[in-house]
């Protein structure tokens, strides 16, 4: 799968900071939020488009004060697309509700991410993503193998092979235990698509285990520092934590690679040198004279005959003149037997 000329599933891993409620409904935040993700090395900053009127009948006052913290202004989305994409960042936002998916279509976002809420519980908003024919990303989360599949059905049927799924769970934040990381490969297996995990767990440790196994892409939280009061803060990582983690991914990428074992590396050859064990004689010895496994130390030196050529030494060579107790063995102190 390739977004804006990004190859998803072979090479380096395709990395989502997840913005969330940490916009706290402040389109500066948000602003802010993608200033700080475009010094951290990711591909692509993600909101998600909540609109409490175009989700719920009847909400709760405990939904009506949760939305007034996280809703997502449909006004917001052009600008902070023109303004991700100034700063060298794709743009994209997770639809909860069909007009979202309008929107962002025809604003031209370069992919969809559409999370496990919507993926497991909203088949009409899945066949509307489809169908638009972009790149999307969707967490299994909350949706079983079952449901997973029916989704990779309405998208093949809709002509759109551009799918990934992101391995998640739907509890935040998740502790190591429910994380199963190895279904990254079950998903792989059964789906033939690219896989990636979505990280809700504390830190950054699961994540770059998740990269170690082969995660094609990875998704987790992404806050200021100045934003601890957000329904996603505590799972969130600052700019200085998310920049360490991209800079470890990379090195876990690197140290994942699958070289062929026909040559050591040049520094390794250089070091077996160095550590060579060589023939070392144990007592003098006379011109003629045949030599022994018991006339040898083994000791280490840059120069003399390999402790590897012991046999060839004894059973083609003797000494072609008189060698002092101490001394190195060399290819000049030998004669073929006669």
């Amino acid at each position: 799968m390739e977004i804006a000329g990004k190859k998803v599933g072979q090479g380096q891993t395709f990395i989502i900071a997840e913005v969330g409620s940490n916009h706290k409904g402040d389109i500066q935040c948000a602003k802010e939020h993608i200033d700080a993700a475009a010094e951290t090395g990711v591909d692509a900053i993600k909101f998600q488009s909540l609109n409490l009127r175009k989700l719920w009948h009847m909400p709760s006052k405990e939904i009506r004060e949760l939305h007034s913290q996280i809703d997502f202004p449909e006004d917001w989305h052009l600008e902070l697309l023109e303004y991700a994409n100034c700063r060298g960042l794709l743009f994209s936002s997770s639809p909860t509700y069909l007009d979202a998916v309008r929107i962002m279509d025809d604003i031209g976002v370069p992919f969809f991410k559409i999370a496990s809420a919507q993926a497991g519980t909203f088949p009409q908003l899945v066949h509307k993503v489809a169908s638009t024919g972009k790149p999307t990303f969707f967490s299994s989360g909350i949706a079983s193998y079952e449901q997973i599949s029916s989704v990779i059905k309405i998208f093949q049927g809709e002509g759109n092979r551009n799918y990934a799924i992101f391995h998640c769970n739907s509890v935040y934040p998740a502790p190591a235990n429910i994380v199963h990381l190895k279904r990254m490969k079950t998903f792989r297996d059964m789906f033939k698509c690219p896989v990636g995990f979505s990280d809700h767990t504390d830190g950054i440790t699961v994540a770059l285990a998740a990269i170690a196994l082969g995660a094609d892409m990875l998704e987790k939280h992404f806050r200021l520092d100045s934003i601890l009061d957000s329904p996603d803060a505590p799972f969130s990582l600052t700019p200085s934590q998310f920049t360490y983690m991209v800079k470890n991914i990379r090195i876990v990428e690197v140290a994942c690679g699958n070289k062929d074992r026909l040559d050591l590396e040049a520094s390794e050859a250089s070091f077996r040198e160095t550590i060579r064990y060589r023939l070392v004689l144990r007592c003098d010895k006379g011109e003629g004279e045949e030599l022994s496994a018991t006339d040898f130390d083994y000791l280490r030196n840059r120069k003399g005959i390999d402790v590897n050529q012991e046999s060839l030494v004894l059973s083609h060579f003797v000494l072609s003149h008189t060698v002092k107790s101490g001394s190195l063995l060399h290819w000049s102190d030998l004669k073929g037997k006669v």
